[in-house]
């Protein structure tokens, strides 16, 4: 029994020797690994930090057999992505071990909706193996058997190496905002010194291991995702080739499940599934085996990923509050008198309603009609009746007959062309010469369903946490949101409609701890469409909130 095992275990050795030289721990889940295939895809979507721990059962008919723990954490500051991927790989019960350390570091360019990405890897490779924990053949006396007693001429020249490690990479991404078609394509040189590995064999090299990888992430429906991939790795004489479809529901906030199957060619058919809770996702994929060189059951995988949102600064919070309580109080008038136990608003006109909410304070009116006189409708609040409002349902000033300016420049903005910038009538209210838009000041858009204000969970990933990260590093920017229908329904009903849409990606700011004195917002109902109202996709265009990032004046 005992010659059985020293077989078996000597077996084991070659066998994981052969895979540890040839080819590296591989993952089913390569998707939740990117910077272990790739050091310049560390930080690469990340919003705050990414950590990943990873466990991996091979062929655990064996027993033991090879089991591939692992950590990875990166991050994203700015432009440059950090990253650390720490595996331990084991084959037999303790007697070969490998360590692999690295640090990743990558630098991502925007060429327009184009990013490009280089990353470089320097780690360390530990490999280690228990002479006592292993038998072999000459401790087998004829006729008696294995005897522990009786020493063994083999002989190890290391059983304790450590290298350094060297690889790079690259990775193409598409980054259009609003666009439903997101591909990559990335491509990396690993253990490109070939680190030494001496244990029996005098010269023994890690060989270095090619990586391609491609896919893109496709917005099917508004809460559904499919993401095709595919890579393609070889590492000496080993080559493996893994591709498959995995589709990503989103749910409220952050939450999110995802299904999906991938094919290692000539090897096995693997399942996915996952669920993220907010910060936290989980993983998990089984290998169902296809070749017919290995039997048995197949490999489990399992991740568990933590994903928290950036923090909001306490004393941010603290100033939104403050600054709310004063504009609060700023708006109540109250009057004491010694028989009320509370105080009162003031209502000059004595129409009942109170001046703070009386559009017309000096003039008895009706409530239903802000305070004012039926002959003074005054429908979108802007103190100017619409008899002579020239925009009766979109508030603007006095100057402009009603219209709004938001640049204030003289042009209204149904017809300015530049309405963020101060410019001329003559020039359609653009400057002499045109100024190039500079990266903050280009327009991001939210798109609604019809007759709604609710924000999706992606577009809150993808557009508004990345604009949140820009207004909290820098405190000298502003936004502006209008918001804007189609042509459904009646005129004064979609000018409330987009007003609400605009203040629903305020109220997301605000919430996230933007104060709200930072935010401008402005309805436009139907009067600004991108897109042909005749037309379903017109319509979907014109069903949208624009967001600017401006400088204070």
């Amino acid at each position: 029994m005992r010659r059985i095992t020293g077989i078996l275990i000597t077996g084991l050795l070659v066998l994981a020797g052969s895979l540890v030289n040839a080819q590296d721990p591989h993952f089913s889940q390569y998707f939740n690994m990117p910077v272990y295939y790739n050091p310049a895809a560390a930080g690469q979507d990340v919003e705050h930090i990414r950590l990943t721990g990873i466990y991996r059962n091979q062929w655990p008919s064996i027993g033991n057999a090879i089991s591939t723990q692992g950590i990875q954490f990166d991050k994203q500051v700015s432009h440059v992505g950090l990253g650390i991927v720490v595996l331990k790989n084991s084959a037999g019960p303790s007697s070969l071990q490998r360590i692999q350390l690295g640090g990743a570091i990558s630098y991502r360019a925007k060429f327009g909706s184009h990013v490009l990405a280089a990353g470089l890897n320097v780690g360390l490779i530990q490999k280690s193996i228990d002479p006592s924990k292993m038998s072999f053949d000459d401790q087998y006396i004829e006729d008696v058997g294995y005897d522990e007693s009786n020493s063994t001429k083999e002989v190890f020249s290391f059983t304790h190496v450590t290298r350094p490690d060297f690889g790079g990479g690259v990775m193409w991404t598409m980054d259009k905002e609003n666009s439903k078609w997101k591909p990559f394509i990335g491509a990396s040189l690993l253990h490109t010194n070939k680190p030494k590995e001496l244990f029996i064999i005098q010269e023994n090299n890690i060989p270095i291991k090619t990586v391609y990888q491609a896919g893109a992430t496709i917005r099917v429906i508004e809460k559904l995702d499919l993401k095709p991939s595919v890579m393609m790795q070889q590492q000496q004489f080993s080559k493996e080739t893994m591709a498959g479809m995995m589709a990503t529901f989103h749910f409220q906030d952050r939450n999110k499940a995802s299904v999906g199957i991938y094919i290692r060619k000539n090897e096995s058919a693997i399942i996915y599934g996952g669920y993220q809770w907010n910060g936290v996702a989980v993983g998990a994929s089984y290998d169902m085996t296809t070749s017919k060189s290995i039997s048995g059951p197949g490999a489990f995988e399992l991740t568990m990923t933590y994903i928290p949102k950036a923090r909001i600064k306490k004393d941010k919070i603290e100033k939104e509050k403050t600054h709310k309580e004063k504009a609060t109080k700023k708006k109540q008038v109250t009057v004491a008198t010694p028989e009320a136990t509370e105080p009162r608003m003031l209502d000059s006109d004595k129409d009942g309603v109170p001046d703070n909410e009386d559009r017309c304070p000096q003039q008895a009116g009706l409530s239903d009609n802000h305070g004012c006189p039926l002959s003074d409708i005054d429908a979108d609040g802007d103190g100017i009746p619409n008899k002579i409002d020239e925009c009766p349902y979109i508030k603007g000033s006095v100057a402009t007959h009603g219209c709004p300016d938001l640049d204030g420049d003289g042009v209204i903005d149904s017809k300015d062309h530049c309405p963020t910038v101060k410019g001329t009538a003559e020039n359609n209210g653009c400057p002499v010469k045109n100024i190039p838009l500079t990266e903050e000041s280009k327009m991001r858009m939210i798109k609604f369903n019809l007759n709604e204000t609710s924000i999706s969970g992606f577009e809150t990933i993808e557009i508004l946490e990345p604009i949140s990260d820009r207004l909290h590093s820098d405190t000298t920017l502003q936004l502006m949101i209008t918001g804007h229908t189609d042509e459904e329904g009646d005129e004064q009903y979609n000018m409330i409609l987009s007003q609400n849409r605009a203040d629903a990606v305020r109220d997301y700011f605000i919430r996230n701890g933007i104060a709200v004195h930072r935010i401008i917002t402005s309805g436009y109902g139907e009067s600004k469409p991108l897109g042909s109202n005749e037309t379903e996709e017109g319509r979907s265009l014109n069903r949208r909130a624009e967001i600017y990032i401006i400088k204070k004046p």
